[in-house]
């Protein structure tokens, strides 16, 4: 009989124990993970709960007497600023609330937005600019009028924004090669990161593929005479988000070694023409957008576009005073034009009118 009664007693203190082992989400020490404890950014989260069973552990919280009920604690993590968006359904409840908070809810500190109401309508918290970090949201009510209800709360961050400020800015010029050090401001909500960048419009090669590894530089290769286009997109769990396309011209290389050397071009028996003699401004393997040069003689363009690397002037204007005329040329691309070439002087004899008496 003894030891009937000392079994039946530990069998009713162990059910007495059991009744006071805390549910999850009675409050911070085990609050109950939104995705499993998962970044949020992998996905939105939807639960269907209530409060029946639980106590009052936080009193005195930003939500004024809607925090009297039993509350229900949840926490979230985001691995980068996020905007957030929280849903508590009380489906058909009446004096109900939801706060969110970025450490424990106690009375000691406030909240980042709360939401309650007398009706039973929804209430949403839109928060923008969360940092990374752990946060926690507390579901209650006004127990004067709730002890307690069912409800369902959602919790999502948006789709990525955009990234901004790129640099060098959208339609830069001149920039030097033989690399660039791209940068931007990076956009909110964002998990994975994808660059494009190439010399086509919109780029299609991919520079860094779909990575967590987020960074808001890089640094790319470049040529003369092109020009560039690059991209940043995002995505996390709720969509991806894809950049604008920036683009900027690389340095467009002016002809080199330019000579000019008067000649009898036109076997007329004296040396009034010109050779104006260049080296390309095309860097092997690539610049295929080369149109031409354009051909200038103190100070005029006398030629467009002008193919190769060779241009003659014949009847150049008879100049035999030092150091003579001046040529130069300038390469034309479809990104635009680059800068003069050195210039070259000669001496051109020729043929004249004299007017005297």
């Amino acid at each position: 009989m003894k030891n009937f009664t000392k079994m039946f007693l530990m069998i009713v203190s162990l059910m007495l124990f059991s009744n006071f082992v805390m549910a999850q989400g009675e409050d911070c020490s085990d609050p109950i993970p939104i995705n499993g404890g998962a970044d949020l950014l992998a996905g939105s989260y939807a639960g269907a709960w209530q409060t029946t069973g639980y106590v009052n552990d936080y009193p005195n919280t930003c939500m004024g007497n809607y925090d009297t009920g039993p509350d229900v604690i949840y926490t979230f993590v985001l691995s980068s600023t996020a905007n957030v968006t929280l849903t508590l359904d009380p489906l058909g409840t009446t004096y109900t609330g939801i706060a969110l908070y970025d450490q424990c809810p106690t009375s000691s500190i406030g909240c980042i937005a709360n939401v309650r109401n007398t009706n039973a309508n929804i209430r949403t918290i839109y928060a923008t600019d969360l940092i990374a970090g752990t946060y926690y949201v507390l579901i209650s009510s006004n127990v004067a009028f709730t002890p307690s209800f069912s409800y369902v709360v959602t919790v999502a961050a948006d789709a990525p924004t955009l990234a901004t400020n790129p640099s060098p800015g959208d339609m830069a010029t001149d920039i030097a090669p033989p690399q660039v050090a791209l940068g931007w401001t990076q956009g909110n909500n964002v998990q994975e990161m994808q660059i494009m960048f190439g010399t086509e419009y919109p780029p299609t090669q991919i520079a860094v593929d779909w990575t967590g590894s987020l960074v808001t530089t890089y640094l790319a290769d470049i040529d003369y005479n092109l020009q560039y286009f690059w991209q940043i997109n995002y995505r996390n769990g709720t969509g991806t988000t894809m950049g604008d396309v920036w683009g900027f011209t690389a340095e467009i290389q002016p002809p080199g070694h330019l000579t000019a050397t008067a000649f009898d071009g036109d076997a007329g028996g004296v040396d009034n023409d010109v050779r104006v003699e260049w080296e390309t401004s095309i860097v092997a393997p690539v610049n295929r957008a080369l149109i031409g040069y354009n051909i200038f003689e103190n100070g005029v363009q006398i030629a467009t576009e002008v193919p190769g690397d060779t241009y003659i002037v014949y009847d150049a204007p008879y100049n035999m005073t030092a150091p003579g005329n001046e040529y130069w040329a300038v390469a034309v691309f479809d990104e635009g034009e680059s800068d003069p070439s050195n210039s070259d002087f000669t001496l051109v004899n020729g043929l004249g009118t004299f007017d005297g008496y």
